[in-house]
């Protein structure tokens, strides 16, 4: 009779481990179904969506553009800023960007190399608009904007003006 016993357990044990399986390949099947849908996602939004407009954009120029894979340092954009006699102009600037997956810092040098604004962004599938900001534009001469770090499926875009 114990040997009933024994068998008898050990064919319970068997339809429970089965379950266990079952359930354990059903999670992993789940997780890699939520990845490839977000990747799909990404993927169908860089290539079918347009940069996201910053504050300040109908008023003045803009620049957008779409980077694939970001590793290192870009020039996103330039700015000539003359100055009249007497006159003191204002950089308005706006950014905003849309990013699957985005390290990078956004540095706008002044006409000496001078860093005059410096921001981190770190994020994983998410739309950013950064407040605009303002500066005296002092200095005559090119204004940088530069984008260094990694991103990847990211688009982004700039307005500025400048006000006299």
């Amino acid at each position: 009779m114990a040997v009933q016993i024994d068998s008898e357990s050990k064919l319970q044990q068997v339809p429970e481990r089965r379950r266990v399986w079952k359930a354990l390949v059903l999670a992993v099947l789940l997780i890699v179904l939520v990845i490839a849908v977000f990747w799909a996602a990404g993927e169908m939004i860089f290539r079918h969506g347009a940069a996201p407009l910053p504050k300040g954009a109908d008023s003045g120029q803009v620049s957008s553009l779409r980077l694939r894979n970001l590793d290192g340092e870009f020039e996103v954009v330039a700015i000539d800023v003359g100055r009249a006699q007497g006159m003191r102009p204002t950089l308005d600037l706006g950014i905003s960007f849309w990013a699957q997956l985005a390290d990078f810092e956004i540095t706008l040098l002044g006409p000496g190399g001078n860093v005059m604004w410096q921001e981190d962004f770190s994020a994983r599938m998410a739309q950013v608009s950064a407040p605009e900001i303002s500066f005296e534009a002092t200095a005559r001469g090119q204004w940088r904007l530069i984008l260094s770090g990694r991103a990847r499926n990211l688009m982004l875009s700039v307005a500025w003006k400048i006000e006299e």
